[in-house]
């Protein structure tokens, strides 16, 4: 118990860290898309993914992310949804969607995003400390302490 309540300030300390900061720790692989274009599929992609254009998947993907980083969280919230509609077996763009909905104080939307990425991912840590992050806003310090110390 002490170990735990030990690590609880450093997780919480990360996860705002997470949510506040550039936004860009849990993203669709570089690997995936070469200089000719998609090679195949690549680890980490589902077949799915494999299957976009990954020219126009890459620019909606710079424009989600610049949008978040200029502060146009409706803009943002937008392109991340878009994004899903073309790629929604992939647990990046449903967390960064999730950071989103955070900024624009949507919580109910942000733990949907979270736990749907956990869903698809889930040896992901990332959407597990977002979704610890929105407990705790919400009130719900039981339940982000249980989320934060996830092995």
């Amino acid at each position: 118990m002490s170990q735990n309540l030990l690590r609880w300030p450093l997780r919480r300390l990360l996860c705002c860290v997470l949510l506040l900061g550039s936004l860009t720790a849990f993203v669709m692989p570089a690997a995936a898309v070469d200089r000719s274009g998609f090679a195949g599929l690549k680890s980490g992609l589902t077949r799915a993914a494999a299957e976009q254009d990954w020219g126009s998947i890459g620019l909606l993907r710079k424009a989600a992310f610049a949008a978040t980083r200029a502060g146009q969280f409706e803009v943002a919230e937008e392109k991340w949804s878009e994004l899903i509609r073309q790629l929604p077996e992939e647990a990046a763009v449903w967390s960064n969607r999730g950071n989103v909905r955070v900024r624009r104080n949507n919580l109910d939307g942000a733990m949907a995003d979270y736990s749907k990425a956990i869903a698809l991912a889930p040896a992901e840590p990332d959407p597990y400390l977002n979704r610890g992050a929105v407990w705790e806003a919400m009130g719900q310090r039981e339940k982000a302490l249980a989320e934060n110390n996830r092995e």
